[in-house]
């Protein structure tokens, strides 16, 4: 999984391609980490577009990068949740929690 980044004030986009799965799940979570950390960052935004699937252990990275940036009063939200990674999040309940469901 290749993951880019871009900031734009506040806000850090993270637009992770490939699967979201138990290998990239936690290189997930070390970008979510690691643009924490300044302690600028208010807002994250994880940009689905290419991601082309997501399992348990993919909700489980997104649910505990979410986790993270609450502990650091940020807000964490997933937009453009397409194709299989959109019906899993929508099976299982996390696409609204999420914020995927634009």
């Amino acid at each position: 999984m290749h993951i880019e980044c871009r900031h734009e004030g506040a806000t850090t986009w993270l637009a992770p391609t490939g699967e979201l799965d138990m290998v990239s799940g936690p290189l997930l979570l070390e970008h979510v980490e690691r643009e924490l950390t300044p302690g600028h960052v208010r807002h994250l935004v994880v940009d689905m577009a290419a991601v082309t699937f997501c399992d348990s252990a993919g909700i489980e990275a997104l649910l505990s990068a979410r986790n993270a940036a609450t502990d650091r009063a940020a807000t964490l939200r997933t937009v453009n949740v397409v194709g299989l990674a959109r019906r899993t999040l929508e099976i299982t309940g996390m696409l609204d929690f999420l914020g995927g469901s634009d």
